[in-house]
């Protein structure tokens, strides 16, 4: 409860009008002097009442206003309170978000990395398995050795290469040489394949690749480490004789 200035002051312009009309009414009014100081007296006790009175209200209006005053300081400290604990509360729960999140990108990277095995395991697997199917099998060039192949002989220009069937013991020789013929003319090459027609007992075995130059020399390496991955028996020979064509002799596997 709070006092307006307006409020304040009218009480006492009224008291203050009150005493200069009494002040008016002794001096104007005809009475005898014990009048005058019966109505003195009656005016001053009457004042007294009043400031009495005044008082009190004044103090009660005080007290109020105390009151409210630490109320709402309460209120405020309440407030100041609970925007804290709320404060808190969510620092807290950003905490556990950021835990959860690192746990989740952990699991996450977990799963991604058992994911990345179990494909490797696979293509292992897979591997090891071509390796056993070309074992028993007739020759041929798998997917991932002719990608690999074709990725690593980009970089060098066509070149010629002349494939030489030694052997016709049976057709696996011919027909492994025809895929190698295909293969190099995809690259670009310029390829050749000549049938020797020729019948050996024992069959001569493995693959030769017969070079001359330093850049044949690097290109046939490279083509025998792509055929030892998958275990099939390549030699390169160094002719050093000036000719810029390279020769694969296929034998029987």
């Amino acid at each position: 409860m709070k006092l307006s200035n307006s409020n304040r002051v009218f009480p006492l312009v009224t008291l203050l009008f009150f005493f200069l009309f009494i002040f008016i009414l002794i001096i104007i009014y005809p009475m005898n002097l014990d009048k005058k100081i019966a109505v003195t007296d009656y005016a001053t006790l009457f004042a007294l009442a009043v400031t009495l009175v005044a008082a009190l209200f004044a103090f009660y209006l005080k007290d109020q206003q105390a009151k409210l005053l630490k109320a709402q300081r309460q209120k405020d400290v309440l407030a100041i309170a609970e925007a804290n604990e709320k404060s808190k509360v969510a620092e807290k729960d950003a905490e556990i978000a950021k835990k959860d999140a690192a746990f989740a990108f952990e699991n996450a990277a977990k799963s991604n990395e058992k994911a990345a095995n179990a494909e490797l395991r696979s293509k292992e697997l897979e591997k090891q398995l071509l390796k056993l199917r070309l074992a028993v099998s007739d020759r041929f060039l798998p997917d991932f050795v002719k990608e690999e192949l074709a990725k690593k002989l980009k970089n060098y220009a066509s070149r010629q290469i002349e494939i030489r069937c030694n052997i016709s013991n049976n057709n696996e020789p011919i027909n492994f040489s025809n895929a190698l013929g295909k293969f190099f003319t995809d690259l670009g090459w310029h390829t050749k394949i000549s049938d020797g027609r020729n019948v050996s007992i024992p069959a001569p075995t493995g693959i030769k690749i017969l070079v001359s130059g330093r850049v044949n020399l690097e290109i046939a390496k490279i083509i025998k480490s792509e055929l030892d991955i998958i275990n099939y028996q390549c030699d390169v020979v160094d002719l050093s004789n000036g000719n810029d064509t390279m020769v694969l002799l296929i034998n029987a596997k």
